[in-house]
């Protein structure tokens, strides 16, 4: 590993140090992911794993003609995500850290639940050919992050006061186990379904992640009190290698893309990330950090919740990014102004990070 190379250097904490090398890990995911793009397209076109554009839930006539527009691109374009992260976490992670393999964990299993559900969409063996139950989902992702919360709870032996970091001493419920596990269980299945919301326009859900991932990397590698080496060997590595790994699928997704991330890959890294703010204990700035994300799932619940008890629909239609569709903005145009919103909250969370920890 490229770590090995670094050892000394890690034991100083320098601050050019880190950040080299969490650009090394960042660059070289970026590029696993951008050339594996190619190859896994191809493969996937090959076994004619297309998106089912026809079972898309939705009745608007004009969104209806956009979204059938998209019939024959391949999906579990989430595999290239895996990818770039397996490259830079072998080439860069210290793989002795417990936190890194928890948020691999994390992003790997729920991956894998996101694509059992992709495929049973593709071959028409879901439910009405839309996949798994949600309520299986919710169990799946909710149990996959109590069972991590566990191992991790087992290893620091039940002592969580070091976790809440922002704003000390007011996350001190967080700090007790109980709520920390239900907590670990909740952001989990709520990232996962927030990223897997988001994901309906080419380039969308991924550049929003990556607004996510590189703010909470260098609040991981430069705010955290554990600082230097375990820093650089858990959150923070886990976070820059998969923001590199979701840019390099990028390049294949942008509008027009030629592959979409699927359930694959929106479940799995909103799981890996989810966990990752956990591990990190900046789960009290996750509001912030992630709106965008969560306005995009807070719609579609309320929508769906408003209709079942009233009868009506609250907004024109749901999630925010198909209201946009609606008012026929460009789907580019569309994406590039919530990848700024998304860049905004993360400007502002990385200053209320900074004006917390000093």
């Amino acid at each position: 590993m490229l770590k090995l190379i670094f050892t000394q250097l890690y034991e100083t904490g320098s601050a050019a140090v880190v950040a080299s090398v969490l650009f090394g890990a960042f660059i070289t995911a970026f590029f696993a992911a951008s050339l594996a793009g190619g190859p896994v397209i191809k493969i996937l076109r090959r076994r004619r794993l297309f998106e089912r554009t026809d079972k898309t839930p939705i009745e608007d006539r004009q969104i209806r003609e956009d979204i059938n527009s998209k019939q024959g691109i391949p999906t579990m374009g989430g595999i290239i995500i895996g990818i770039g992260l397996m490259a830079g976490v072998l080439l860069w992670g210290d793989l002795t850290c417990l936190d890194l393999w928890l948020c691999l964990a994390s992003f790997f299993i729920i991956g894998a639940l996101g694509m059992w559900d992709d495929y049973l969409k593709i071959t028409g063996a879901g439910r009405r050919d839309r996949g798994m139950k949600v309520r299986h989902k919710l169990a799946a992702q909710g149990a996959t992050g109590l069972v991590l919360g566990l191992i991790y709870m087992g290893a620091v032996r039940g002592d969580l006061s070091e976790l809440i970091r922002p704003f000390p001493g007011h996350g001190y419920l967080l700090s007790t186990p109980v709520l920390w596990l239900a907590c670990s269980a909740f952001v989990v299945a709520l990232m996962s379904n927030s990223v897997n919301v988001a994901d309906g326009m080419d380039g969308l859900a991924g550049g929003l992640s990556v607004c996510v991932l590189v703010p909470l990397a260098s609040m991981a590698a430069f705010l955290s009190p554990a600082g230097g080496d375990a820093a650089l060997a858990g959150v923070a590595m886990f976070c820059a290698i998969l923001a590199g790994s979701t840019l390099g699928f990028l390049w294949h997704n942008i509008y027009p893309a030629k592959v979409f991330m699927g359930d694959t890959g929106a479940m799995g890294i909103g799981a890996g990330f989810g966990l990752a703010v956990l591990l990190s204990g900046y789960e009290l700035l996750l509001p912030a950090l992630a709106f965008v994300l969560l306005a995009e799932f807070a719609s579609s619940v309320i929508q769906v919740l408003a209709f079942k008890i009233t009868g009506r629909r609250i907004l024109p239609i749901a999630p925010l990014h198909h209201i946009c569709q609606k008012r026929k903005w460009p789907e580019a145009r569309t994406v590039s102004r919530f990848w700024i919103a998304g860049l905004i909250c993360s400007m502002g969370t990385l200053i209320l990070a900074v004006a917390f920890a000093y």
